[in-house]
């Protein structure tokens, strides 16, 4: 059994009520894979896990090395569960959930990333371009 399997990372965007996009790592048995898809949702809750094959999308393969650098990034991470929180007009709102088998996590924002969480600001960036980020350790 693979150390990386059944392993899931979101980054749920949605700057408007209408439409949000969704970025994902997915790990299974066979393989890691990358996608990124925006999709009109009309006021339903959008999965964070959703790929509809039959719309646009993008997505690759990542090196299975790739997701045990990202679980062991969120295992380091010591973050508080109710960091003070913005409020005002405009903005939009995010959140990245992580699921490993049965244990899930989810931090949830608006506006922009509370200063007590800007560790996930790393896992933002490499969830909307994986080839472009990297997770150095973070120091706060």
């Amino acid at each position: 059994m693979s150390d990386v399997e059944d392993f899931a990372l979101s980054l749920h965007v949605a700057p408007h009520r209408a439409w949000s996009t969704v970025y994902t790592i997915v790990a299974d048995v066979d393989r890691v894979t990358w996608f990124s898809q925006s999709a009109e949702h009309r006021g339903s809750s959008l999965d964070l896990e959703f790929l509809d094959e039959t719309k646009p999308h993008r997505r690759r393969t990542l090196p299975r090395q790739a997701v045990a650098e990202i679980r062991n990034y969120l295992r380091a991470l010591s973050l508080p569960s109710l960091p003070r929180g913005d409020v005002g007009l405009g903005g939009k709102t995010a959140t990245i959930a992580a699921r490993e088998k049965l244990v899930q996590v989810r931090w949830t924002w608006w506006g922009r990333l509370p200063d007590e969480w800007t560790a996930l600001d790393a896992i933002a960036n490499l969830l909307m371009d994986p080839t472009d980020a990297t997770l150095q350790p973070f120091v706060g």
